[in-house]
């Protein structure tokens, strides 16, 4: 039954359930224990009872209970565990179904307490169930514990923070009138109180007149600063005395005391007035600045109190407005007049570099080279390189064009030169670098210090001398790049510096050595010893002379932005002008030098196609121009050529021609003299031809002239005055006793005693003619007649030619300017032939045009001159020789040997097996039957022997024959 249960078999009966545990149904082997939150306390239970509230029970198969501990509670039935009170409430008492609220005053922060806790100081509760107090608020205080309420600060009393359990006393200089202030109000500015715990406004009482109160809140006054003052009470701030007042008590001011005549004050707020400065003045009371001076007066006396102290400044001076002194006008301006309040300045373009000027005319105008570019310069400025001032009194200076460069205005003859005034040097702008006797070495280290744009070397033979025996100059940067074993040519002088042998120039014959002892051109040779310890060792022709203590060694350096040197532009190479006004070259002309005035016509055999070109360019090959001037080359005709330069066919002005060349074109020497020789009219009467050439070179060792012309005898030599020139040949030609004679590529000729016309200059050659001087020009150099080195030069022939620009090239013949290609079996080897010659026996020509004939080969001849081809050798002969000139050189073949075709070199072997019985074959026959040869070259085949025979054709050996079988025989 329900209550009861029975776990063993075979029972009679069933037992009863245990408390604390039930059986809901009948047939259970075992009752089930009661579940947590419930219980059973009889036995036969068939179900269990629920805890009441305020109690629980945790476990299961229990008869019993447990009431719920203090600070908890149970508000349900069958619970298996109490709940904790939550914060802000309690339970003091057990089996409680409910917890109790904190009240005021009180509060509890966790939860399962019995009790609550009072809130302390500074806090309070104002109503029930809190877990935590509030702090008294800003103005409130609570100085109890378990407080529901927070009472306000007193009148005169302040709280400012929250939580406090006291409230503040109002300090002095504040006060609070209301309860419950969180801050107590301050006196403000100009106000101060001395009270504390002041509950009303009233006691903040106002400052003084002289005092101040700058700040709210203050319990004193303070005392006006010297330099201030207060004029009424209650003030904040202190007034500044008023620029032109002062204060300087210190006791508190309620007025500012006037400055008195003869001294002011700038500033506000000061203690004191200052005395009027040196010049300036004031005339009255109270001033705020006094009064200055007028420019051009000064005064030197402090607190003056009137204007009569201001005094004029001399000339030469100025003042400013206020000045105690006159200034001297500074360098670069001037005053002329008593109290001048500025100096005048000196107009750009001068400058004066004295302080206290009275006159304009002092002001100088800037030298050349110097500028000033603005008014009132003390100097002038130097030009920037690559600049110039032409003139004095230049305000800028200029600049070179696009088609100009810088140059130095000096005149010194290029080349080695002799007998030059020292004098002439330096006025020209060459300065001493070192000047050293002979005897003195020389060394790297001194030449490298003479710097300049120039470096000029040269010997006197004296301290004393004013002129040097020899000089030559050159590029400094020349000099720099010279390296042992090598001589470099600069400025007309070949120049060699070896460091521990010497250093020198010379003309350019001859070479140079150490020491340099050369004989030729003797005259143009400088050498000094150099770093071995040794001095000077030649001068000119003069040698030996590091041991002579009379003689010099000179070395002058010239700048080109050096300030005392005269400098302009000058125009470019390939172009031509003057005065900055430069224009490029027209086709047809060149310039090869900068500062040329005039562009000068091509020479003959040259062009130039386009403007601006500093030379022109030869004619190609097969080309020629026949005028001066030419913007093209022409063709030559067929099989012609140019005509090589001192040919009988060159036209006009030649330059560097081989005197080779002239030899070889049928020219004789007739004279070759130094340019110091004079020439005289006999002497130009004794070169006798049909034709006279003129030419000049530079030394005697040169093999190429420089410059040369010629013409038929009559135009060179015929007597001619200036306003009749003989032109021939594309040249003017002139001869004029005590004048002088020479040609010109221009008909433009300037005689002063030779040619100094400048125009087209290089193709001008004078010499003076039956005067005590020699030669004068050769092309754009003169004066060469001192000593120069260049030489005189006279040609004459007797060929006569006609003058074009093409000649019949080698291989061709003809004349007047038709040429034609020398035949087969002729040839010509040289240019202007006219006529072609025939091959010789033993040689050909197998083409037209030939330029020479060839051997005839091996195995051919020739017997008649002209031959266009050689013969060839008949077969059965041969020939290894060359140039034959009959067929007896044709070698018959001997027996044995062959040659099939004509023209054979050798003669062949016959092959063994085969014969050639006879000289002279042409084959080799094949050995008969019965025979045989073993052997190549054979004359006759062998015999096969007796009891033997053969049917083989060509055998080459004896077992070709077989034995005769038994019962035959041969």
């Amino acid at each position: 039954a329900t209550g009861s249960h029975q776990e063993t078999p075979g029972m009679s009966n069933c037992s009863q359930c245990d408390t604390g545990t039930y059986a809901s149904r009948a047939g259970l082997d075992l009752c089930y224990g009661c579940d947590a939150g419930k219980y059973s306390n009889t036995s036969g239970s068939s179900v269990c009872m629920l805890c009441a509230t305020g109690s629980y029970q945790e476990s299961s198969g229990k008869s019993v209970c447990s009431l719920c501990a203090t600070g908890t509670y149970a508000n349900k039935t069958g619970m298996a565990a109490c709940i904790g009170c939550e914060a802000g409430s309690y339970s003091s008492i057990e089996g409680a179904s409910k917890c109790q609220l904190c009240g005021t005053g009180s509060f509890l922060d966790t939860t399962g307490k019995s009790q609550c806790l009072q809130c302390s100081s500074g806090t309070y509760a104002d109503r029930a169930g809190l877990s935590s107090c509030f702090m008294c608020s800003a103005g409130t205080f609570s100085n109890t514990t378990g407080a529901s309420v927070c009472p306000q600060c007193s009148a005169g009393s302040y709280q400012s923070g929250s939580g406090w359990s006291w409230c503040f006393q109002c300090t002095t200089g504040t006060y609070s009138s209301n309860a419950g202030s969180k801050a107590c109000n301050p006196c403000v500015s100009g106000l101060y109180s001395t009270a504390s715990g002041a509950s009303s406004s009233v006691t903040c009482l106002g400052c003084p007149p002289g005092f101040i109160s700058s700040s709210p809140g203050t319990s004193f006054c303070k005392l006006c600063c010297v330099g201030s003052y207060g004029s009424t009470s209650g003030l904040s701030s202190c007034s500044d005395c008023v620029a032109g007042t002062f204060s300087n008590i210190s006791a508190g001011a309620s007025v500012c005391k006037l400055c008195a005549t003869g001294s002011f004050q700038a500033d506000s707020g000061t203690s004191f007035c200052e005395l009027c400065c040196v010049g300036s003045y004031g005339s009255t009371s109270g001033l705020s600045s006094c009064s200055d001076c007028v420019a051009g007066t000064f005064s030197n006396i402090s607190g003056a109190t009137f204007s009569g102290v201001c005094q004029f400044c001399s000339a030469g001076s100025y003042s400013r407005t206020g000045a105690s002194i006159c200034l001297e006008c500074m360098p670069g301006t001037y005053s002329s007049i008593q109290g001048s309040p500025y100096c005048s300045a000196c107009a750009a373009g001068k400058y004066a570099s004295a302080l206290g000027v009275s006159m304009s005319s002092v002001c100088t105008l800037c030298s050349t080279n110097f500028y000033s570019s603005s008014s009132g310069s003390a100097s002038c400025l130097q030009c920037p390189s690559g600049t110039f001032a032409k003139s004095e009194g230049s305000t800028f200076c200029r600049s070179c064009g696009p088609l100009e460069k810088l140059a130095l205005v000096f005149q010194v003859v290029p080349g080695v030169q002799t007998n030059v005034s020292i004098e002439e040097l330096l006025s020209v702008g060459w300065e001493v670098c070192d000047e050293q006797p002979y005897v003195q070495p020389t060394t790297s280290q001194l030449i490298d210090s003479c710097n300049g744009t120039f470096v000029l070397f040269g010997a006197k033979a004296s301290q004393d001398s004013q002129q040097l025996e020899l000089m030559a100059y050159a590029e400094r940067e020349i000099l720099n790049k010279l390296v042992a074993g090598q001589s470099s040519f600069s400025n007309g002088a070949y120049w060699y510096r070896e460091p521990g042998n010497s250093i020198g120039f010379y003309s350019g014959c001859g070479g140079y050595s150490y020491p340099d002892i050369s004989s030729q051109d003797c005259w143009s040779r400088l050498s000094w010893n150099l770093d071995n310890g040794m001095g000077g060792f030649r001068a000119g022709c003069s040698v030996g002379l590091n041991s002579d203590a009379s003689w010099r060694k000179v070395i002058y350096v010239i700048n080109i932005d050096s300030s005392n040197i005269p400098r302009q532009c000058v125009c470019i190479a390939g172009t031509c002008g003057a005065d900055g006004q430069c224009d490029s070259c027209p086709a047809g002309t060149f310039s090869s030098a900068s500062a040329s005035s005039v562009c000068q016509n091509c020479f003959v055999g040259t062009f130039s196609s386009t403007q601006g070109v500093s030379a022109c360019q030869e004619c190609a090959p097969g080309s020629f121009a026949l005028t001066y001037g030419s913007t093209r080359c022409d063709s030559c005709g067929a099989n012609q050529i140019s005509a090589p330069p001192g040919s009988f066919a060159s036209f006009g002005v030649q330059t560097n021609v081989s005197t080779a060349q002239l030899v070889s074109s049928g020219w004789s020497l007739c004279s070759d003299v130094p340019y110091s020789e004079p020439t005289t009219s006999s002497m130009l009467d004794s070169c006798q031809g049909s034709y006279v050439l003129f030419g000049t070179k530079s030394s005697a060792c040169n093999d190429r002239l420089a410059l040369m012309a010629f013409a038929r005898s009559t135009s060179v030599l015929g007597k001619t005055n200036l306003s009749s020139l003989t032109a021939d040949n594309g040249v003017y030609w002139y001869r004029l006793s005590q004048k002088s004679v020479g040609f010109s590529g221009s008909h433009d000729v300037t005689l002063n005693a030779a040619d100094v016309q400048a125009s087209q200059c290089w193709s001008r050659l004078s010499w003076n003619l039956d005067q005590d001087c020699g030669g004068y020009r050769a092309g754009c150099l003169t004066g060469l007649d001192k000593g120069s080195g260049w030489r005189k030069v006279i040609y004459v022939s007797s060929r006569p030619r006609p003058f074009v620009g093409c000649v019949c090239s080698a291989g061709s013949y003809g004349s007047d300017g038709t040429c034609l290609n020398c035949a087969a079996g002729a040839f010509s080897s040289a240019p202007e032939s006219a006529v072609c010659q025939g091959c010789s026996a033993g040689s050909f020509s197998s083409e037209a045009g030939g330029t020479s004939c060839g051997a005839c080969p091996a195995s051919t001849y020739s017997s008649s001159p002209g031959a266009s081809v050689c013969s060839l050798c008949a077969a059965g002969t041969s020939s290894l020789a060359l140039g034959a000139t009959s067929s007896a050189a044709c070698l018959t073949c001997a027996a044995g040997t062959f040659s099939s075709a004509s023209g054979s070199t050798v003669c062949l072997v016959c092959a063994a097996g085969s014969f050639s019985s006879a000289a002279g074959g042409t084959s080799c026959g094949a050995c008969p039957a019965s025979t045989y040869s073993s052997s190549p070259g054979a004359s006759v085949c062998s015999l096969c022997a007796a009891g033997t025979s053969s049917l083989a054709l060509g055998a080459t050996s004896s077992a070709a024959c077989l034995t005769c079988a038994a019962g035959t025989f041969s």
